[in-house]
């Protein structure tokens, strides 16, 4: 019975939910303040009031962690064919037509895939681009 209740306490009403919602999408606290419902005047107040509240972050942290969870999930199996593309135009081993684009569309999933994004590093009046892999959880 305690651990019911401990879950009915835990639910948020549906103008905090909705704030919850959109400040994980967005990371903007006035803008899903007045997504919410909440008066476009006091928006910005409120909406930083609304992060004081440890259950709204938890929710936040979910809806967030969810989304993630999803964005990885839909990209994983491109992640190793990125790899191996730009594996492949370093050694000089692919087509050099295309290249630049195949380059910007690995990089593009690296990046939403969690990787770091891509560093330019010069060397020597050279540009090298490196790419900075730094998941503990990678699997691929």
């Amino acid at each position: 019975m305690t651990n019911e209740l401990t879950e009915v306490l835990d639910v948020l009403p549906p103008r905090q939910e909705r704030f919850a919602l959109e400040y994980s999408r967005t990371g903007n606290a006035s803008s899903a303040a007045t997504l919410a419902g909440y008066s476009p005047a006091s928006a910005r107040s409120q909406g930083s009031y609304l992060l004081t509240n440890p259950n709204i972050l938890a929710r936040v942290r979910e809806l967030q962690a969810e989304w993630h969870a999803q964005q990885i999930a839909a990209i994983r199996d491109h992640v190793a064919p990125a790899i191996q593309t730009l594996a492949e135009i370093a050694a000089g081993q692919a087509d050099a037509k295309g290249a630049q684009a195949r380059v910007l569309a690995s990089c593009a999933l690296l990046d939403r895939a969690g990787f770091q994004p891509i560093q330019k590093v010069e060397t020597n009046q050279q540009t090298a681009i490196v790419v900075q892999i730094s998941r503990d959880d990678m699997e691929l």
